[in-house]
């Protein structure tokens, strides 16, 4: 999938603990907007070998590489598709429309 899509999953995941279990986020990271970046980007690790070379690093996609918010599952059933990577991303920005209501920010 493309990187944003990848992106988009992440936060979304991020969106959903915080909409719901906000208690489970660390002391440390109170900063609600730092937290769903890094999420982005975790969701995003597996990739970061296409950065330095032409090829993908089957270590990073392998089963237990789902811990980056399920990429190498995502990976097998789209590739590089922008119709996939925009319902990802609209997913996100409904989570995001939902957090910011619960806060009181809209």
């Amino acid at each position: 999938m493309l990187a944003i899509g990848h992106f988009a999953v992440g936060v979304s995941g991020a969106l959903l603990v915080l909409l719901y279990h906000p208690r489970w986020i660390p002391h440390f990271l109170k900063n609600d907007i730092f937290v769903v970046l890094l999420s982005g980007l975790w969701a995003m690790l597996p990739d970061i070998t296409m950065v330095f070379s032409e090829t993908n690093s089957a270590f990073l996609h392998e089963w237990w590489g789902n811990i980056f918010w399920a990429h190498p599952y995502i990976d097998s059933f789209t590739k590089d598709n922008p119709a996939t990577a925009a319902v990802f991303m609209g997913v996100a920005g409904i989570l995001t429309y939902a957090y910011f209501r619960k806060v009181g920010e809209l």
